[in-house]
């Protein structure tokens, strides 16, 4: 394997290429290509192999983080706002929005006879 640099390297044009590229179409083997394009360096080898599959993982397992920490963010955000809606004494199980997304706060039926 090469020095410290070269993987150093190789980890940051790695770490790009899926930022970069929809990940539903990029393969292992597509980012080895990508990296041989951007660095001259065949990555085909056995050595490298493991390398790009080691920093893939980190990679996934990174963004899987970043995605549930997400989630969990906007589910405590509803909470919080569900919180402040049952304080004023509006539920947010039945509530209504319009087109803007403006939360109807009063609505009016006629009846005609």
């Amino acid at each position: 394997m090469e020095d410290a640099q070269t993987k150093a390297r190789i980890e940051e044009t790695i770490f790009k290429i899926p930022h970069e590229s929809n990940m539903e179409e990029v393969t292992e083997s597509k980012i080895r290509k990508l990296v041989y394009t951007k660095l001259d360096l065949n990555l085909n080898q056995r050595p490298f192999n493991a390398l790009v599959k080691q920093i893939l993982e980190v990679f996934l397992v990174e963004k899987l983080q970043q995605r549930q920490k997400e989630e969990e963010e906007k589910q405590r955000e509803k909470e919080e706002e569900d919180r402040q809606l049952k304080q004023e004494g509006v539920s947010s199980k039945n509530n209504v929005y319009v087109d803007s997304s403006d939360l109807v706060i009063c609505e009016v039926s006629a009846v005609f006879f």
